[in-house]
């Protein structure tokens, strides 16, 4: 026994893993899936599956050198393959030219320019005014605006957008914030801000836009935007969720700020703007604790005011209107029949409250409500790094409309600009930019009038055709065709239409008339043109090709055609600029370099 337990004792006893070297092995294994992921990352990406949804990227195969874009794929990270429309590919340069002053502004819609193109936007109209100037300095102004977005995807862009060596950043945001991607009431809601970057982070990768496409690989669903994203289209001003989204805008707000800042890019914050005199309420909401004796008295007295406002007794209407909002002061729709009362009484200033509260008492949340306003200035104010402004674009937007309610005479319907409603626009945001921002003397005779606006601008009687086509067929579906007086807004659009088309010839009006909306929609001067050519429509093409010059200077198949044209004509000068316009960004374009040796064999 003695002998057993000396031999016992004597054995090695198994050596203890220190606490280090437990933790390496404890840390190796934790990281193992995330290697493996990685490498399936890299094997994909080497494979081709999936693309490049980030939103600074090189410009297509054949661009010159240190030509990039923004990628009209980028809004998949955030709705998955239903096209979104937006941003504008334009090409930019990288790094950013000596001399050059580079915008981006970013947004939803309004910015994009819907339902006009982005070449007559405000953020391009702001770049037009913002030369007229005469500084000492050239403007290049990106469009970052997609439509449908609102302030989860907007404060991912201004993060990428730092890529594209931005000068300044313009936000204007606030009209999707509900029913858009992530938005509360949204179909795609209930998203939380911490976690938002995360999410889009992972949706661009390859391995989950692989996975995405073997799980659901149905195409992506073809409805109209206001078919798929609005989800809760009755959110009362004091609910809960209504409080939720200013929560979310607000620290969306905040987190799009700080990337600036940390950055060193200044950013401007603007208010959004809405039509608030001639947008009618879209969903109008009861007390909820209202009882039937309650809502007949209700009922009683709207209708006798209502009576009486047709009538024009609009004191009488307003005494009746009282007593309903005694019983219910919460009925949107209701509120907005004080402020007509109000400015046919031409009192201003109750008109201006009693249509702004309509606007935020209307549970159809298409428009935002006036706490945004607070929620971007307070957002400006409380930054902790790097220089943000703030600019009450909805202030100074009133300033010059009649009884400084915005209404017609600057939307087509609810947030979205005419064309001469994007012109003003562009043309406060210019003036903020030049005084506070470049601190130099703006120039207010040097913004271009009327028919030089429009010639800088290239704009056509068949956008404006377009714009109010797009917007007749919103105003007939729900749930902007659900609003009261509805009828009277499409019988303006469809007036302003006959104005238009009685603008352009009988040929012209031909082509338009046989093109599909979603032609004209997608590319305008392009599907018009190919028609023009194919109908033997000469004139007409060389007119439209130099308009389509003016709105996209860099668009080389527009330059080549312009330049061949002119060389048929004999003009070599023009053609040759043309040339040299178009290899600026594309300058191995065969077609380009077959008219080139054409021009060398005709000699100066």
């Amino acid at each position: 026994m003695q002998a057993e337990k000396t031999i016992t004792d004597s054995q090695p006893s198994p050596r203890r893993m220190s606490a280090r070297r437990k933790w390496c092995f404890r840390l190796v294994a934790a990281g193992l899936p995330f290697a493996a992921l990685a490498i399936l990352e890299l094997m994909l990406v080497g494979a081709g599956a999936g693309e490049d949804l980030g939103l600074v990227q090189p410009a297509a195969e054949g661009a010159a050198a240190g030509v990039f874009h923004f990628n009209p794929h980028v809004d998949r990270a955030y709705y998955g393959a239903t096209d979104l429309s937006g941003p504008e590919a334009r090409p930019f340069r990288l790094p950013r030219p000596a001399g050059l002053y580079r915008i981006v502004v970013v947004g939803g819609s309004t910015v994009a320019g819907f339902p006009y193109p982005p070449e007559l936007a405000f953020p391009r109209l702001l770049e037009i005014i913002l030369r007229a100037q005469k500084l000492d300095r050239e403007f290049e102004v990106l469009n970052a605006g997609i439509t449908a977005i609102n302030s989860f995807s907007e404060a991912d862009l201004v993060e990428q957008s730092l890529a594209c060596q931005p000068d300044l950043i313009v936000i204007y945001t606030g009209h999707n914030e509900f029913v858009g991607p992530g938005g509360v009431g949204s179909t795609s809601g209930g998203a939380s801000p911490g976690l938002c970057p995360a999410l889009y982070a992972l949706r661009r990768t390859r391995t989950f836009q692989t996975l995405a496409a073997w799980l659901r690989p149905r195409a992506s669903d073809s409805r109209p935007l206001l078919d798929q994203l609005p989800g809760d289209l009755k959110m009362s001003l004091d609910s809960a969720k209504f409080h939720r989204a200013e929560d979310c805008f607000r620290s969306n707000l905040q987190r799009a700020v700080r990337a600036a800042g940390r950055a060193g890019v200044p950013a401007l914050l603007t208010t959004p703007i809405a039509n608030v005199r001639d947008q009618r309420p879209m969903q109008s909401l009861f007390r909820q604790d209202l009882t039937a004796a309650e809502l007949a008295a209700w009922q009683e007295s709207f209708q006798k005011g209502e009576a009486l406002r047709s009538g024009d007794q609009f004191i009488a209407a307003l005494e009746e209107f009282e007593k309903a909002r005694a019983i219910d002061p919460g009925h949107a729709l209701l509120e907005f029949r004080r402020a007509q009362c109000y400015e046919a009484l031409e009192d201003w200033e109750s008109a201006r409250t009693a249509y702004r509260l309509a606007c935020d008492l209307d549970a159809c949340r298409f428009r935002a409500p006036g706490s945004f306003a607070g929620i971007i200035k307070e957002c400006s104010a409380g930054a902790s790094s790097g220089p943000v402004h703030f600019l009450d674009t909805g202030e100074v937007f009133a300033r010059g409309v009649p009884g400084r309610i915005p209404g017609n005479e600057s939307f087509l319907e609810h947030v979205h600009f005419t064309y001469d409603g994007n012109w003003r626009m562009a043309a406060i945001l210019a003036e903020d930019i030049v005084q506070r921002i470049l601190g130099r003397s703006w120039q207010a005779d040097l913004v271009p009038p009327g028919t030089e606006r429009d010639r800088l601008c290239g704009v056509m009687a068949q956008d404006h055709l377009t714009a109010l086509s797009l917007i007749l067929i919103m105003l007939e579906r729900p749930p902007l065709g659900q609003a009261a007086d509805v009828d009277g807004q499409i019988e303006r659009v469809r007036s302003e239409l006959r104005r238009h088309f009685a603008e352009v010839t009988p040929a012209e009006r031909d082509v338009f008339a046989d093109l599909s909306l979603e032609k004209l929609q997608s590319d305008l001067p392009g599907a018009l043109y190919s028609r023009y050519s194919l109908s033997g429509m000469e004139a007409e093409a060389a007119t439209l090709l130099r308009r389509a010059v003016i709105r996209e200077p860099w668009r080389v198949e527009f330059l080549i055609s312009l330049a061949e044209w002119e060389f048929r004509q004999g003009n070599t000068v023009e053609a040759r600029a043309l040339l040299d316009q178009a290899g600026r960004w594309r300058p191995d374009s065969p077609r380009a370099q077959r008219l080139r040796a054409q021009l060398a064999d005709f000699g100066e």
